[in-house]
């Protein structure tokens, strides 16, 4: 996440004749792209589809494929797919409209903010389905007390919105912290996906052993099944986040601790912003891959929609016969 003023570069330079020539190249640069239109302009409303058709599937598939009770991990599921919308139908047409507007910096602030909560909530709660799911298997009749995940989920919500503050008074009050800020973000990402692939290896290694364990009954053979298909199915959706988002917080940690050691010369700096521009289009598109690899890896969700197309077809077809033989 940028901020959004060139003059507030000049803090993490150092003092050379490049630092005027390249905020001034950076700002001709900016201009003609605005001239243009952007990016964000160009791929907003495409972008925002893409993101949100899969997780509003993926949401009516889990409500439709389970009518009487959805599960823990599932309501997770679904509370993480309705923050990653955020970003899909609030934040990146949010964006494409301020970068119309000439780029407002408290506009882009805010878009900003919205991005930072929604991948933040998505990290934490991608790790506490995963922790969820290896505890249900180290203690199969042991219940997580609704009381306990919720105070979780408001831990999650409030570190949330810790981020979406702290980016936001840094990207217009208090750029001397932009580079904690850098690594803070990062560092969360990093620890959370971490967390979440380390659970999930726990769980696989866990359901090998119970295969390997003493014969099963049918409905034992049955749970088996179920929970093997459900861990390889987080553990896929984990490591889509792994792929989208780690090379973006790496860049975030490495940049962030370049600058909390000192100024850095113009063109180092404009070469890693670039690359932390360029990191962060996989972030962009995270949302989406993640819905479509839970959907396709669902089979009660994929048959579902199988039905629902293939079923409206045929009646349609069926009609139409009917109607001719009239």
């Amino acid at each position: 996440m940028k901020n959004c003023s060139f003059q507030s570069w000049k803090l993490f330079m150092s003092d050379d004749n490049e630092t005027d020539q390249f905020l001034e190249e950076s700002r001709d640069i900016s201009n003609e792209l605005d001239s243009h239109g952007s990016f964000t302009n160009f791929f907003a409303i495409p972008l925002s589809l893409f993101i949100a058709i899969p997780n509003l599937l993926l949401i009516w598939g889990i409500r439709k494929t389970n009518p009487n009770k959805i599960n823990m991990a599932k309501r997770l599921f679904i509370y993480r797919s309705l923050t990653d919308l955020l970003i899909g139908v609030v934040g990146i047409p949010y964006f494409g409209l301020a970068s119309l507007l000439n780029q407002p910096c408290i506009h882009i602030s805010i878009a900003n903010c919205i991005g930072v909560f929604s991948i933040i909530i998505g990290t934490l709660t991608i790790s506490t389905i995963s922790l969820l799911r290896l505890i249900s298997l180290i203690k199969p009749f042991y219940k997580v007390h609704q009381h306990w995940l919720a105070i979780a989920l408001l831990l999650q919500f409030t570190v949330a919105v810790f981020f979406c503050t702290f980016n936001y008074l840094v990207n217009n009050t208090v750029i001397e912290l932009y580079p904690l800020q850098c690594v803070l973000n990062g560092l969360t990402i990093i620890l959370h996906i971490l967390f979440a692939t380390v659970f999930n290896l726990l769980s696989m290694f866990t359901i090998e052993r119970q295969k390997i364990g003493p014969q099963h009954s049918v409905s034992g053979k049955a749970a088996l099944h179920r929970n093997t298909k459900a861990i390889r199915r987080l553990f896929r959706v984990t490591t889509v986040m792994a792929i989208c988002y780690l090379p973006s917080a790496i860049t975030y940690v490495y940049f962030g601790g370049l600058l909390l050691n000192g100024r850095i010369k113009a063109d180092v700096f404009a070469f890693l912003y670039d690359v932390v521009d360029f990191v962060f289009i996989p972030v962009m598109i995270c949302p989406a891959i993640a819905a479509i690899v839970y959907i396709v890896w669902n089979r009660q969700i994929v048959n579902y929609y199988k039905k629902v197309l293939f079923c409206k077809s045929k009646k349609k077809t069926d009609i139409i016969e009917l109607g001719s033989h009239g």
